[in-house]
């Protein structure tokens, strides 16, 4: 059966009942699924907005900049305390820049990719990705500034992530994914610090980020 990718993404929204028409849904859902693992089909009718994913939060926590900005550059070690991360290597490494390939995801929807990360030792660290299967984009941001003045050893986390689906049905089949992925990943973070430091010098807690009014009449 020969049904283009335009005729596929029409057909499904087709409520015919008929034998034919139940088997060319069939096929075009198949064709659609074998797209989306291969990196290969497309079948995006939204907006561009659907296709867009992000998360940020802003956290206390009872460590100080410096212990929680060599957590998160510790790139080579995601593979081991990162939940999907399946392998993290450093490809190449200079001052305040580092290439490296990671894979992550859980078989068979998986994707692996390299990320450009820039970083001001202890103030942020800037991850950047173009080449991936599932998506077009992908950018973790991290932020690190002075705690509590009466605990030193704290400091407070701005972490968000911006993602980029390259399809629609890919975005579907990758939301559940994403959401669990971003909540979890600062969770693994600071559990790591904890592991690699003891513990907390205060509570870690969530901040809610109040936005600045604007003066302006």
């Amino acid at each position: 059966m020969q049904t283009s990718n335009t005729s596929c993404v029409k057909f499904l929204h087709n409520s015919s009942t008929t034998p034919a028409a139940f088997r060319k849904r069939e096929y075009c859902k198949r064709k659609q699924v074998k797209g989306v693992l291969s990196g290969g089909l497309r079948f995006s009718t939204d907006s561009d907005d659907s296709l867009n994913k992000i998360y940020s939060e802003r956290r206390l926590m009872g460590y100080s900049m410096e212990q929680m900005f060599d957590v998160v550059l510790d790139v080579a070690a995601y593979d081991k305390f990162l939940p999907w991360c399946q392998s993290s290597v450093i490809l190449s490494q200079k001052p305040n820049f580092l290439l490296a390939e990671l894979r992550i995801g859980i078989n068979p929807l998986t994707e692996k990719y390299t990320s450009n990360v820039t970083y001001s030792r202890p103030f942020s660290i800037f991850a950047e990705s173009k080449q991936g299967r599932l998506f077009s984009h992908l950018v973790n941001h991290w932020k690190f500034s002075p705690g509590l003045k009466s605990h030193p050893n704290s400091c407070v986390v701005d972490f968000s992530v911006s993602f980029k689906f390259k399809s629609a049905f890919q975005a579907k089949l990758g939301n559940v994914f994403f959401d669990e992925t971003a909540k979890a990943m600062t969770s693994a973070f600071y559990a790591e610090a904890q592991r690699r430091y003891g513990k907390e010098s205060v509570p870690s807690m969530k901040i809610k980020v109040v936005p600045k009014k604007n003066n302006t009449k």
